[in-house]
């Protein structure tokens, strides 16, 4: 099992602030890249969890909801969530009108790191700082602890829009 806690941990040991002197790009990018990997799996397994039950980790089905998620599906969801109407298509698969910050705030954070990791991951021009890194890590952490804040049937609502291709 992936440990979404785990990833944070990680990109904040990449940071290194710990040594003197600014960390390299490449563990920079990193950082950002796996801080992104944290809030995409906490997604996963918050769904997981509630879709097949924490006793089931270990099954067939598990693994099958939990690979069931797709990046750019779960970014246009999180794109449509974070307005403050929803389009009808949002408002059908919610059951609102609007969503509450906490998923609001979820839906930016997992937004900016998408396009942040891209970035890390991709583009050949550019610089990070060390403080802009943990700042998209804190974001990171951020999104995941709102994710639980929020009310569970909202979570639940939220995370299958995620999953499902809602029509």
């Amino acid at each position: 099992m992936i440990d979404p806690q785990g990833l944070f941990s990680t990109a904040r040991l990449l940071l290194g602030s710990e040594n003197k002197g600014a960390p390299n790009q490449a563990r920079l990018r990193r950082a950002v890249s796996t801080a992104y990997y944290g809030l995409f799996h906490v997604a996963l397994k918050t769904a997981s969890d509630v879709l097949v039950g924490v006793k089931h980790r270990q099954t067939p089905r598990y693994e099958t909801i939990y690979r069931s998620f797709d990046h750019q599906k779960m970014r246009k969801g999180c794109e449509a969530v974070d307005k403050s109407t929803l389009d009808a298509k949002a408002q059908k698969a919610m059951g609102a009108q609007f969503v509450s910050p906490e998923i609001r705030d979820f839906a930016s954070a997992f937004t900016a790191l998408q396009e942040r990791r891209h970035w890390a991951d991709y583009s050949t021009s550019g610089k990070i700082t060390r403080g802009e890194a943990q700042d998209l890590i804190d974001q990171a952490e951020l999104g995941a602890a709102q994710l639980k804040a929020a009310s569970t049937e909202e979570r639940k609502n939220f995370l299958a829009f995620l999953m499902a291709n809602a029509r």
